[in-house]
C-alpha cells in the first residue's frame, strides 16, 4: 500500500513530498507497522483524538504505546486534539436545541475539548519520552496547556493556521457561515490574538495550511451544522496572509516568517536538503514581492471549484517565481512543471536504525 500511494504521488506531482502516516486502527497488531514505515522513511504519524463515530479515533492505550514505539526511532507523533467525548455529548445537545444554527459548530465543540486533549497527550509524551505535534491549534486555553507541558520537561511544538488567527467564530452567525466550516472550529474572540502572540514570541513553531478543500456547492447542501463538511483550501493562501497579515502589517518580522513556513518545518520534519539556503541544501526558492497588492477572489485560484474565505481581501506581499531544486516552476502565476517531477522524500531520524521493545516506563 505505501508503495503504492508513493507511486501514484510521484505520478502527478510536480513537487518534492514526503508523507505522514495516519494510524487509525487501534489494534495492538497495528503497532508492529510502525517500524517498517519508519524504515521507509516515513518518520511522523497522525493520530485522531476524536472522531470515534468516523472510525479515526484511537485511544490513550493504543496512543501510548505508539508514542512508546516512535519515540524509540524519534520520530514525530502529531495529534488532532479534540476530546471526544465532550465533543459527542455537546454535539447531542446542540443537535436538539438547534442544528440548524451554524454558531453551533463551535459551540458543540468548546474550547475545553481542545485544552483536555492536549494535556493528555502532552502527558503521554513526556511519559514516553515522544515528541508531540499538536496540530492545527485553535485556542488560547490549548496553547497555555503546551507551555505548561514544556515547563515539565515534555518535547512540544505546536502548529496554528490563517484561519484561526484571521477569524473569529462570529462569521458563523452570517449567512455564509457555512463557508468557515473547519474543525476544530473558528474560535470565540481573544484566542486568535493569543494565537498571533504565540506566532509572534516563538510558542508557536509553524503556521500551516490544513488544506482540506471543499466546494461552495459541497458546503451548500448541509443542513445545518451536523452535516457541513468540515474543511477549507488553504494552501495557495498560506504565504500571501503571512506575507500581509504578518510582516507587512509589523505582526512578525520577515524572518520570523521564514522560520514558520520553511525552516522550522524542514527541522520537524526531517528534511535536512529543505528548509534553508545553504550550500549542498536544494536550491527550493521562492521570489517575492513584498509591495505587490492584490484582491484575494476564488477567481484568482488555481484549483478550479475551490474557493477561498479571504475572498475580497486586500493582500499585500506575493510570490512571483517558485524554484524547485534550482528550477524555476512556477512564473507569475504560470507553471512550466510537468507532473511527475516531484520525488518522494524518505525522512529518516537519528535513531531509525534502532528497533526497541515496546514497554512501560517503570515507575520512580
Amino acid at each position: 500500500m505505501v508503495e503504492a500511494r508513493i507511486a501514484e504521488a510521484a505520478a502527478g506531482s510536480i513537487i518534492d513530498f514526503g508523507f505522514h502516516a495516519s494510524l487509525t486502527d487501534p489494534r495492538h497488531e497495528v503497532l508492529d507497522e510502525i517500524e517498517p514505515l519508519m524504515e521507509r522513511g516515513i518518520v511522523s504519524f497522525k493520530f485522531f483524538m476524536a472522531y470515534a463515530k468516523w472510525g479515526f479515533y484511537v485511544d490513550n492505550g493504543f496512543l501510548h504505546a505508539a508514542m512508546q514505539r516512535i519515540a524509540a526511532r524519534d520520530g514525530i507523533v502529531a495529534v488532532h486534539a479534540e476530546d471526544d467525548e465532550i465533543l459527542e455529548f455537546w454535539r447531542a445537545h446542540y443537535a436538539r436545541t438547534g442544528s440548524a444554527d451554524m454558531l453551533n459548530h463551535s459551540l458543540s465543540r468548546p474550547e475545553l475539548a481542545e485544552e483536555i486533549a492536549i494535556r493528555s497527550a502532552v502527558s503521554l509524551a513526556e511519559e514516553t519520552g515522544a515528541t508531540l505535534y499538536v496540530v492545527h491549534l485553535s485556542t488560547g486555553r490549548g496553547l497555555r496547556a503546551i507551555e505548561d507541558g514544556r515547563a515539565e520537561g515534555a518535547t512540544v511544538l505546536a502548529e496554528t493556521c490563517p484561519h484561526y488567527l484571521a477569524f473569529t467564530h462570529d462569521v458563523y452567525r452570517q449567512p455564509t457561515g457555512r463557508y468557515f466550516t473547519m474543525t476544530p472550529p473558528l474560535r470565540a474572540d481573544g484566542n486568535r490574538q493569543a494565537l498571533w502572540k504565540g506566532v509572534g514570541d516563538g510558542r508557536i513553531d509553524v503556521v500551516a495550511s490544513d488544506h482540506n478543500s471543499f466546494t461552495r456547492a459541497q458546503k451548500d447542501r448541509a443542513t445545518g451544522f451536523l452535516d457541513v463538511p468540515p474543511g477549507l483550501a488553504g494552501n495557495e493562501m498560506l504565504l500571501p496572509y503571512i506575507l500581509s497579515e504578518g510582516v507587512a502589517a509589523g505582526a512578525i518580522t520577515l524572518e520570523r516568517g521564514v522560520a514558520l513556513l520553511c525552516s522550522n518545518p524542514a527541522r520537524i520534519y526531517k528534511l535536512p536538503a529543505k528548509g534553508t539556503i545553504e550550500v549542498g541544501k536544494d536550491a527550493d526558492l521562492v521570489l517575492l514581492d513584498l509591495d505587490e497588492e492584490r484582491v484575494v477572489s476564488d477567481e484568482s485560484l488555481h484549483d478550479p471549484k475551490a474557493y477561498s474565505v479571504f475572498s475580497g481581501r486586500r493582500m499585500r506581499g506575493w510570490p512571483v517565481a517558485t524554484i524547485s531544486r534550482g528550477e524555476v516552476i512556477v512564473e507569475r502565476n504560470e507553471c512550466h512543471a510537468a507532473p511527475g517531477r516531484g520525488r518522494f522524500i524518505a525522512r529518516h531520524s537519528a535513531r531509525s536504525e534502532q528497533s526497541l521493545p515496546l514497554v512501560a516506563r517503570a515507575p520512580v
